[in-house]
């Protein structure tokens, strides 16, 4: 009760039996664990339960600022809902789309193509983009970026900004394939085809460049084992 409460006001109790309530899930987790346990050895498993304990689990915000920051906890429970938020918006062909956000303000933020008035998705080089367009950017870019393609031979490739653009694209398509709800099988079938053609790009990246001069003349190595096989 330190920390609940109104900033300027006096400690709040909390308005429901948290405790009860956080031991009486953990509780139940333990017993459909014990009788798992049960099922595929044969023996029992005893439970210790405390309300105290359960409810220090809810301080995993103040006591990660206190141990990273130093930061003691100030009554701030109006600012810490406020800052939990949920916003929703409607996208471009009229669904609706919750969006839940702490610090990137992502609930705010629209997708940047112009004509587009869907709730950003995912952002990609810095840039706020809905799920179709951000689908469509990484397609563009792969293919701009995939040495093997018509695109790339135009121009030589720089390998640092293409290993970079492959880690954000990778990780945000899978954040997003993790964390976006109501999916459709071709969103993910898409969004495995960008992780997979991603990985792709990443191995040939690593792998020693080619050149025709190369190819043309032999290694050091390669004479050697051609000379130990003449000899």
């Amino acid at each position: 009760m330190s920390f609940t409460g109104e900033p300027a006001g006096g400690p709040m109790r909390y308005p429901i039996a948290i405790a009860d309530m956080t031991c009486g899930m953990y509780a139940a987790m333990g017993i459909l664990a014990a009788l798992l346990h049960r099922e595929k050895t044969g023996r029992g498993q005893i439970l210790d339960m405390a309300l105290f304990d359960s409810q220090l689990t809810w301080l995993a915000n103040v006591g990660s600022s206190y141990l990273n920051a130093r930061a003691s906890p100030q009554r701030c429970l109006t600012h810490l809902i406020e800052k939990e938020r949920e916003a929703e918006k409607m996208g471009g062909h009229g669904e609706s789309r919750g969006v839940g956000s702490v610090d990137t303000k992502l609930e705010e933020r629209n997708c940047r193509v112009r004509g587009c008035n869907s709730a950003a998705a995912t952002s990609l080089d810095q840039q706020s983009f809905c799920l179709d367009h951000f689908l469509l950017r990484c397609y563009a870019r792969l293919e701009a970026v995939d040495p093997r393609g018509k695109k790339s031979r135009e121009e030589r490739v720089d390998l640092a900004a293409m290993r970079a653009f492959i880690e954000e694209c990778s990780r945000r398509a899978l954040e997003v394939s993790l964390q976006a709800e109501n999916l459709t099988n071709r969103e993910r079938a898409r969004l495995l085809d960008i992780l997979l053609w991603a990985s792709e790009l990443f191995l040939i990246s690593r792998a020693p460049r080619v050149t025709p001069e190369s190819a043309a003349t032999p290694s050091a190595d390669e004479a050697r084992r051609s000379a130990s096989r003449r000899s």
